[in-house]
């Protein structure tokens, strides 16, 4: 049954108790998740980004690199389908150890079989690496938000510039914009307000 629910709850079994994760906002092109517990620090802004072909993250993975001048690598993310079964790859460039850095983003491609795996009764014009091809037996499209356009967030200057290289690295066009540089592309704008460190992911 698709899930007709614009926000859900997002849970995780620990020790055999359900606990509450965050809450996630599907749109038909975006989805925003708002973690309210895990691992990352206070203050962590991951953008995820998306693309249909996976022979093209090898590419993406060196452009990273070369951008950062991080380590950069493509690991796996697996589910459990009965058995383990891989889902997407994600490009994504190390970041500093120190925690001055808490932005930063990811590039995903998911594996061409998994929806197969998935859905057994896939039929071929169900079939595809696309976000909607991949989410159309999970949600309604009449029920999901129309789209996530604008999202203000605070960022430290170091995080601003690895921001940038990172969107670089993507393809994105790089225009200078006052004092600093912002990336434009088709669907995103970026536009930068110097904020103090205490506020840092406000």
């Amino acid at each position: 049954m698709k899930d007709e629910l614009r926000v859900r709850r997002l849970t995780e079994q620990v020790n055999g108790v359900t606990e509450l994760r965050g809450l996630s906002i599907a749109g038909r092109q975006t989805y925003l998740e708002i973690p309210m517990t895990g691992s990352e620090p206070v203050g962590s802004l991951f953008f995820r980004m998306w693309v249909d072909n996976r022979a093209q993250l090898p590419l993406i993975r060196d452009r990273l690199a070369a951008e950062t001048h991080r380590k950069a690598e493509i690991t796996v993310l697996k589910t459990f389908e009965g058995n383990p079964v891989n889902r997407f790859d994600t490009a994504r460039a190390d970041l500093p150890e120190d925690g001055s850095i808490r932005a930063s983003s990811t590039v995903i491609a998911v594996y061409e079989d998994f929806l197969k795996h998935r859905f057994p009764d896939l039929k071929p014009e169900e079939d595809g690496t696309t976000r909607e091809k991949q989410y159309a037996r999970y949600y309604s499209a009449d029920h999901l938000l129309r789209d996530i356009t604008r999202i203000a967030i605070t960022v430290n200057g170091d995080e601003r510039d690895r921001l940038v290289g990172e969107f670089a690295a993507f393809g994105y066009a790089i225009q200078a914009v006052g004092n600093g540089r912002s990336p434009r592309g088709q669907t995103l704008r970026w536009t930068w307000s110097p904020r103090p460190q205490a506020l840092r992911g406000s």
